[in-house]
């Protein structure tokens, strides 16, 4: 069985190819999308559930580097429950000036996936 979502850009949002169809991606590089947009979620990028994810201007830069344990934990249970994950090999967080990021390799049922994300806080 493979795993199929819909491609996203950087930007996370859906694309088209050069011939105008919706972009799909398969396995390794399927995995790599549905991790970042479900870390996206909990860091408060989901769009139309104002009260999801994590306050992160409030919770991680008020209360520094002592918050980044939990949102850690949070992060690895997102990621341990996701279908098809069978591991974390690590998982880094940094708060860099106003930027949060993430670094993990997670092994998948289809082979490891990298993952890597910056954003500025909001």
């Amino acid at each position: 069985m493979s795993a199929l979502t819909l491609g996203m850009d950087a930007n996370r949002g859906m694309y088209l190819d050069r011939a105008g169809n919706i972009v799909t991606k398969q396995d390794e590089d399927a995995m790599a999308d549905l991790l970042t947009q479900r870390l996206s979620s909990l860091l408060g990028e989901f769009r139309f559930d104002k009260a999801g994810g994590v306050p992160y201007m409030q919770t991680i830069y008020q209360n520094g580097p002592s918050a980044i344990p939990t949102l850690q934990s949070a992060m690895l249970n997102i990621l341990m429950q996701t279908e098809h994950v069978v591991g974390v090999a690590y998982l880094d967080i940094a708060v860099i000036g106003d930027e949060l990021r993430f670094e993990a390799s997670v092994a998948t049922e289809y082979g490891q996936v990298f993952l890597q994300q910056q954003g500025e806080a909001s």
